[in-house]
């Protein structure tokens, strides 16, 4: 009987080799790694802290477990964590690309612009060939101001990603930061051509019809922006404008309430509906409305402000007054 079970067990230990199955602490370890690759960043922050503080990971696993805590404390709106997790990753596995450019994005999201660049640059150093790299370092030098490299990086990502509808969005931008509203706008319909329901691109080439004059198409995108997403204070409030600029008043009203209704401390809103009432002869609630829009954007200096301009305006047109009386009395 002990030699029919010592068989048993020998041949049992066998089949688990020979079928590749792990060892019970493997099979552990391994369902700690797919939490650790999970998608919900509470899971996968608790099991890849227990993978790194194990001690038996090599370099380059120890690396990439830092690297997936870093992501899930990025989707946390954590950058800070993210950055120091990042950071280890990079000094663990310095030859992987990836890890420079999650260090890149999560920079960037602490509009840390410099240091977003330099991890893009390193990234590129190492996968000259990484579009998402080019795109992130040209929002970078986006916000920076320097539109011309970041066209440049938008233009070699498209040459190697040519339906990179973020590379066309982009590069919109930076022609729009120009003046170019032309080239903004053909570059906004390419990103749209490839994803229609794109409410960015269908506020952002509104504002660059707005800015050649054309209310219509403007008028257009903002509404194709509203019927993906209704509740839009912004483009609410931006359409108001082109039917101001198109003369339809009581529709731009009518973007404006929704506007505050959604928002009520949109101070844009405010001061756009107070333009609106002044040139529809309703003085009381332009005013009413302009003095919320200086509540919002200076607070108590703003109606300090307001006060004085009203003294000076009373005194100026009792001064008018007393002028034309002593010119009339000569």
């Amino acid at each position: 009987m002990r030699l029919a079970s010592l068989i048993t067990l020998i041949l049992i230990s066998a089949y688990d080799l020979l079928s590749g199955q792990p060892p019970p602490e493997n099979r552990l370890q391994r369902e700690k790694w797919g939490q650790c690759k999970s998608g919900d960043p509470t899971q996968a922050i608790a099991a890849c802290s227990e993978l790194i503080g194990s001690g038996d990971l090599p370099e380059g696993t120890r690396g990439e477990a830092f690297e997936k805590r870093g992501l899930a404390y990025f989707r946390k709106g954590d950058y800070d964590r993210a950055i120091q997790d990042y950071t280890q990753a990079a000094r663990l596995t310095p030859c992987d690309p990836n890890v420079f450019d999650r260090l890149g994005s999560a920079y960037w999201h602490k509009s840390d612009y410099d240091r977003t660049i330099e991890n893009y640059d390193q990234a590129l150093r190492l996968r000259p060939v990484d579009a998402n790299a080019l795109i992130g370092r040209g929002l970078a030098y986006w916000a920076e101001g320097d539109y011309d490299r970041a066209i440049r990086d938008y233009d070699e990502a498209l040459r190697l990603k040519p339906d990179s509808a973020d590379a066309f969005y982009n590069r919109g931008l930076a022609y729009a930061s120009k003046g170019d509203s032309n080239r903004a706008i053909d570059d906004y319909s390419q990103a749209l051509h490839l994803t229609p329901a794109d409410t960015d691109a269908l506020y952002h080439r509104g504002l660059a019809y707005a800015h050649t004059g054309d209310y219509v198409d403007a008028i257009q995108d903002y509404s194709h922006a509203l019927n993906i997403k209704p509740t839009d204070a912004n483009v609410l409030s931006v359409r108001g404008v082109a039917y101001t600029k198109e003369g339809d008043y009581d529709r731009a009203i009518q973007d404006f309430d929704q506007a505050l209704r959604i928002n009520p401390r949109l101070g844009f809103a405010f001061g756009k509906r107070s333009i609106v009432y002044a040139r529809k002869g309703a003085y009381g609630r332009s005013i009413s409305d302009w003095s919320r829009w200086l509540w919002l954007k200076y607070g108590f200096l703003g109606i300090t402000i307001r006060l004085f301009i009203l003294v000076l305006t009373i005194g100026l047109g009792f001064w008018l007054k007393w002028f034309r009386q002593e010119v009339d009395a000569q």
